[in-house]
């Protein structure tokens, strides 16, 4: 398959965005999270990832790939 070459927003680069490639998710598991408040409420959350772009070129301050 092709790759599928995105924009995406990026402020600390001139012009605010960078071109990426969509990179297609295989196999996702995600499992809930329990955050407890100082009220005593409970809160169970599940992320969903529903896209990843890599960023080719651009690192963070600690040297990580975005």
């Amino acid at each position: 398959m092709p790759e599928k070459r995105i924009k995406i927003p990026f402020p600390n680069v001139p012009g605010g965005t960078v071109e990426g490639v969509e990179v297609s998710i295989t196999e996702s598991v995600e499992r809930w999270s329990e955050v407890r408040l100082e009220d005593g409420s409970v809160l169970r959350v599940k992320p969903n990832v529903i896209g990843v772009v890599r960023v080719d070129g651009q690192y963070d301050q600690e040297g990580n790939p975005l």
